[in-house]
């Protein structure tokens, strides 16, 4: 199982001392125009990449940004997966949604792969997502929303693979986000093939050592990490390589 680390730029040296197999760029599309933030991604090599819409984010990136992103970072990377559009916890009008992004973006040959993030308001109509769209897209993700909702992801996983069988047996899948480390135990049992966080960071910058709390709780007292901060102290620093590590650990 990979892991591609959300880090902010003045943490990036946390990355080059990660193992090269977790040395994956996850891009979110909305930051791309931050110089800083784009050179991070695009003055190195990576394994893999996504570029993510960040549509969860409350961003409205056009496809021929993400479009643009893809073919970019194709060049720094040996396998890049981009992330469709997609309408938030609706099932058909994310069908619709990345049905006209590939209309419009043409059939034509890319350097990277597309990737649909299954969206829905009840479990059930996950299937039918999936396989409206398994002949049309390479990888699907699954969101974090679903486990803040106490839907179990590695289940979903589990479930969708034994309905529709060698319809996505080739299919790439990701979890997108991550708030608790025990997650990652499912996560990998039930067959993802990787997952994103800032997790080690943003327990970093307050004060949180995952190994002894493996649960970021969602609340106001717990801040995110600013992902465009270049200056952190040293005990920052410290701690979100003990953190990464911890995560890693709990991968193996």
């Amino acid at each position: 199982m990979r892991y591609f680390p959300i880090f902010p730029i003045g943490m990036q040296q946390t990355v080059d001392e990660l193992p090269r197999e977790h040395q994956n760029a996850f891009v979110l599309a909305h930051l791309w125009d931050h110089k800083r933030y784009r050179e991070m991604f695009t003055l190195r090599d990576w394994q893999y990449c996504i570029v993510d819409n960040g549509v969860y984010e409350g961003a409205n990136v056009h496809w021929r940004t993400l479009d643009e992103i893809g073919r970019v970072m194709a060049q720094h990377a040996e396998r890049v997966f981009v992330v469709g559009p997609e309408v938030l916890h609706d099932a058909s009008r994310t069908a619709k949604a990345f049905r006209d992004y590939i209309r419009e973006r043409g059939y034509g040959s890319r350097p990277y792969e597309d990737m649909v993030v299954l969206q829905a308001k009840i479990i059930s109509e996950l299937c039918g997502l999936v396989d409206s769209l398994a002949n049309i897209c390479d990888a699907f993700g699954l969101p974090i929303w679903m486990y803040r909702r106490c839907w179990c992801r590695a289940g979903i996983l589990v479930w969708l693979r034994k309905e529709l069988g060698s319809e996505v047996a080739h299919h790439y899948w990701h979890a997108l986000g991550l708030d608790n480390l025990l997650e990652l135990y499912e996560l990998k049992q039930a067959g993802y093939d990787s997952v994103d966080t800032s997790m080690p960071y943003t327990a970093a910058v307050n004060r949180i050592r995952l190994q002894l709390n493996p649960l970021i709780k969602k609340s106001r007292r717990v801040q995110r990490v600013n992902l465009l901060g270049e200056q952190f102290d040293q005990e920052t620093i410290i701690l979100a390589k003990e953190n990464l590590n911890c995560l890693l650990e709990v991968m193996k």
